[in-house]
């Protein structure tokens, strides 16, 4: 089963972004077009009437067949199609069908010429490179190659001869078929020139590395990255890499299991333990012994503390050590035993800013949530539902009521007064008091004033609170057309029932003016599309003005790290290949430009979103019939998964979408997904052997049982922690699982 192809272009037109000079003021066209090219001014993120090629973009007509008009509004190709694209250099496909998804098609140049005629093709462009069904062309149409059109360096053509890859840490993993055309593959490692390094064989390859080493584990057999195996390969029935990212292999012998480090150096001894932990920051691991009841902690495989009758757990968020008590509630204390964060919570959290995230259960699949640092100093009491770091030390709160944004000394930056707020980016948030909609910055400056309406800016893409992912994809429209600007426009309401829009700058922060029209993204050269009050489009164009020199030297940007954009995603992470493979595809972004938010919480209505645009966002008669969804950004995807069953056994009337997601709801949710796509669900893990099977719900049992057998919901320290919650980057883990061993990708 191959991973939806139109969803990833649907979601690709969607973040592809365009930005111009900061514009003051706008001198109007005559608006004679029937369609911008796209369904809602400000709505959609990108224009194709915005591609001036040769000075000719694609416009509609009332009846809306395209042609090509010049910046006058002159015709300079009739309206005679059912869809126009440009395809850069001049050229343009044209089609018979308005999705341009099907049909005949053809290319024609700027001034009509017939390049190449309609028939039944399938065309595209990508990377200044054409495809026309099977064969590639440069943009004077001269034959041209698969990689140029996927990209160069991205090994589309010299891993063409595999079923399947994944890159991590420069490395591929491969698979190829078995004799006789079987599905039951085989793995091998290339290096990024594509020479074996491990050669093909039974069983699935891991990539792991703990910043200076990386290791491909191959069940029982360790391989280095000369393609030899390591000193400590074949010691141990099998190896795995500790799943919260600390420099720990958990290794396992017989009916014994210990943990090691990335040179085979002993960090926990064999032994028959229940579960072994992470590394924590300060270098403890703790071990805990189902059979004696007592948790061990070891520190460079020496044993420096035993607890009786105690649960211990170390995680690689952890300062200290976590530890549950006989009701099984969490809890932070001190290798001397000092309590620091009482036993009084069903998990414990990082919160991504050197804090601790501590969530208690109120019943019926709610959480509230308190901050705490790491000396256990409270720093929000606990009876929120909602804590999210933004940046700068701000964090938005919510207290089942209200929201509102305070620093981590407590002085409110927004006040808790507002009964639903959106972060359209960090930079700008936009606000409801119950009667009118309003945008913000960080600092609690009016961007957008009082509108009747919700605020349209890319509604489809990045209206997303931060929990569930926000897109800042302008790096999609510097691929495609080589625009690098971060000028957005917001669509607001007046109260006499017109539009204007406001256009701010999200790395600034400031307006840059204001147009009395409905508006789209403008172009490099300032050139927009409006929407008039009679409702049919023109173009407009922003007049710039030249930016003022800063004050002050600024800093120059951190580097991204490997081939992400993101800074908090250093290729030594453990989730660098799981985040890698979820942005490549286009599964999950980035909470900005720059960052993942990798410890960020995930929520229900996030998860249920992705399998939504999976699925290419398939309409539904069903009515949304969750009583607290009404309008929210994901009422859609929430009416669709309502109507096919995905939720069930998670939440009955009420969805509370943006309620942190727990590890069994999740596992409740992709089986029942992949029982509506169909998919393999027969196998079964047994969960006696999870220190915490009894506490996992009778209703998630099925499922959890699936999900950790298709190895997407695996333990840690022994325990499966189903009231746990999934971070953004573990999401991203379990997400790429989902498609390589249930879906098939």
């Amino acid at each position: 089963m191959k991973l939806n192809r139109r969803f990833f272009a649907v979601l690709l037109a969607l973040c592809m972004m365009l930005g111009a000079a900061l514009p003051v003021s706008a001198a109007e066209l005559n608006p004679a077009y029937g369609e911008a090219s796209y369904y809602d001014i400000a709505v959609a993120s990108y224009s194709r009437m915005l591609m001036f090629q040769n000075g000719v973009v694609a416009a509609a007509d009332a009846s809306k067949q395209y042609g090509l008009i010049d910046a006058a509004g002159s015709v300079v190709v009739p309206f005679q199609y059912a869809g126009v694209w440009a395809l850069g250099g001049g050229l343009f496909k044209v089609c018979d069908q308005a999705t341009g998804l099907g049909g005949n098609q053809g290319i024609i140049d700027s001034t009509g010429k017939e390049v190449l005629p309609m028939g039944n093709h399938f065309i595209s462009s990508r990377n200044q490179t054409i495809q026309v069904d099977g064969d590639y062309y440069t943009l004077d149409m001269k034959p041209s190659t698969s990689e140029a059109f996927y990209g160069q360096g991205k090994a589309a053509a010299q891993l063409a001869a595999y079923d399947w890859y994944t890159e991590a840490y420069g490395y591929y993993v491969v698979q190829g078929r078995q004799a006789g055309d079987s599905w039951a593959g085989v793995y091998g490692v290339l290096d990024s020139s594509f020479k074996t390094v491990v050669p093909m064989q039974d069983g699935y390859i891991s990539v792991v590395s703990d910043g200076a080493t990386t290791l491909f584990l191959a069940d029982d057999k360790v391989y280095g990255t000369s393609g030899q195996e390591v000193s400590f390969s074949g010691l141990y029935d099998s190896v795995q890499q500790d799943w919260n990212g600390s420099a720990v292999l958990w290794v396992q012998k017989d009916d014994q299991t210990g943990a090691i480090d990335f040179t085979g150096k002993v960090l926990v001894p064999l032994g028959h333990y229940a579960g072994v932990g992470g590394l924590n920051q300060q270098g403890y691991i703790a071990a805990y012994s189902e059979e004696s009841g007592a948790s061990l902690v070891y520190k460079d495989g020496e044993l420096v503390k035993t607890f009786e009758g105690k649960h211990v757990a170390t995680e690689a968020y952890y300062r200290d050590l976590g530890f549950t008590d006989s009701s099984g509630k969490a809890g932070i204390m001190d290798l001397s035993g000092k309590v620091l964060i009482p036993a009084e919570y069903a998990w414990i959290n990082g919160d991504g800013n050197g804090n601790l995230l501590a969530f208690r259960d109120s019943g019926g699949w709610t959480y509230t949530c308190g901050l705490y640092d790491y000396s256990g100093k409270v720093i929000f009491s606990d009876g929120y539902e909602l804590i999210n770091h933004l940046r700068d030390n701000k964090y938005q709160l919510y207290d089942g009521a209200h929201y509102g944004i305070s620093t981590l000394s407590g002085s409110a930056v927004v006040p808790m007064k507002y009964v639903d707020m959106r972060l359209h980016t960090l930079d700008f948030i936009e606000l409801y008091d119950g009667t009118s909609y309003s945008v913000v910055d960080l600092n609690n400056r009016t961007v957008v004033p009082a509108s009747s309406e919700p605020i349209n800016l890319f509604r489809s893409a990045v209206n997303e609170d931060l929990s569930s992912g926000i897109t800042r994809a302008n790096w999609y429209a510097k691929e495609y057309d080589g625009y690098d600007k971060s000028v957005l426009p917001f669509c607001y309401r007046l109260s006499d029932g017109s539009y204007a829009t406001v256009y701010a700058d999200y790395n600034t922060g400031e307006v840059a003016g204001t147009l009395a029209n409905r508006a789209s993204l403008p172009t490099e050269d300032g050139d927009f599309v409006y929407q008039a009050s009679s409702g049919l489009f023109g173009f407009g164009t922003l007049k710039g003005q030249t930016p003022a020199e800063p004050e002050k030297p600024v800093e120059p940007e951190k580097p991204a790290q490997g081939d992400l954009p993101f800074l908090d995603v250093p290729e030594d992470s453990w989730f660098y290949g799981a985040v890698k493979y979820a942005f490549d595809n286009k599964l999950m972004s980035g909470s900005s430009e720059t960052a993942f938010n990798p410890d960020g919480m995930t929520s229900r209505a996030a998860l249920l979103s992705i399998l939504y645009n999976f699925e290419d966002r398939p309409e539904t008669d069903a009515a949304v019939n969750y009583s607290d969804v009404q309008s929210q950004w994901f009422a859609e995807a929430a009416s669709w998964a309502k109507a096919n069953g995905l939720a069930q056994g998670v939440v009955e009337d009420e969805l509370s979408g943006d309620t942190p997601l727990t590890r069994e709801q999740m596992a409740i949710i992709l089986y029942n997904f992949a029982r509506y796509k169909e998919f393999d669900t027969q196998g079964r893990a047994d969960l006696s052997a999870f220190s915490d099977a009894g506490s996992v719900s009778e209703g998630a049992r099925d499922a959890l049982s699936w999900a950790n057998h298709a190895g997407l919901i695996n333990g840690a320290g022994g325990a499966l922690s189903p009231a746990g919650t999934a971070t953004r980057a573990q999401l991203a883990s379990i997400l790429k699982n989902f498609c390589q061993n249930v879906a098939g990708k």
